[in-house]
């Protein structure tokens, strides 16, 4: 019921930035209003749990940041888009993003 992604259309540029450094990524974890960074630590603790029965379910952590980056992270309407970025290479930033967070502990 958010009225905006989880990560808020404000960061959304800034998130995508900072993914070659995971640090720079839980940065911007630490700048969201507090809804969305509960809501953000709850759907990260909830896929690291799908990736603990991953003999089971069959998915592993490069789908699921594939799935959720695009959802987490989702561009502002009105926003021009980058011209010298490929639609490929934003839904690589997006996943990397969420990687992240999957593979490694932030709090």
């Amino acid at each position: 019921a958010l009225p905006e992604p989880v990560i808020p259309y404000s960061l959304y540029h800034a998130a995508l930035e900072a993914t070659p450094n995971f640090s720079l990524c839980k940065d911007i974890i630490y700048k969201l209003p507090d809804y969305h960074r509960n809501v953000f630590t709850y759907l990260m603790a909830f896929l690291k749990e799908l990736l603990n029965h991953s003999e089971d379910n069959n998915l592993d952590a490069k789908t699921l940041a594939l799935v959720f980056g695009s959802i987490l992270l989702r561009e502002p309407v009105n926003a021009a888009s980058d011209r010298r970025t490929s639609p490929q290479a934003v839904e690589r930033k997006k996943q990397t993003f969420v990687h992240h967070f999957l593979m490694n502990e932030y709090e």
